[in-house]
């Protein structure tokens, strides 16, 4: 009884660490959903740290400062070498 005890909890565990870890692959693997306007180069910077396996944004993509009479700081869209597809404008 204690060694079927023993082999259910073990499934178990199996079972929550699969999971779990589906979880952090898939939420790694999302882009951001919506218009993304990034106006500095720490925000341009951020998607590739926050989604590095994103290729396709879903709504519009803004790049510089929503004023356009404000200069921006952005200098390197390197970042953004993975965006294949821009669903938007």
């Amino acid at each position: 009884m204690k060694q079927n005890y023993l082999k259910k909890t073990n499934e178990l565990l199996n079972f929550f660490t699969f999971l779990l870890l589906s979880v952090v692959f898939t939420s790694n693997a999302q882009c951001p959903t919506g218009n993304f306007v990034l106006s500095t180069q720490a925000e341009v910077n951020a998607i590739a740290v926050n989604y590095p396996n994103c290729t396709q944004i879903a709504g519009n993509l803004q790049i510089g400062p929503p004023n356009t009479a404000l200069p921006g700081n952005i200098t390197d869209l390197t970042p953004l070498s993975n965006i294949t597809q821009v669903n938007g404008t």
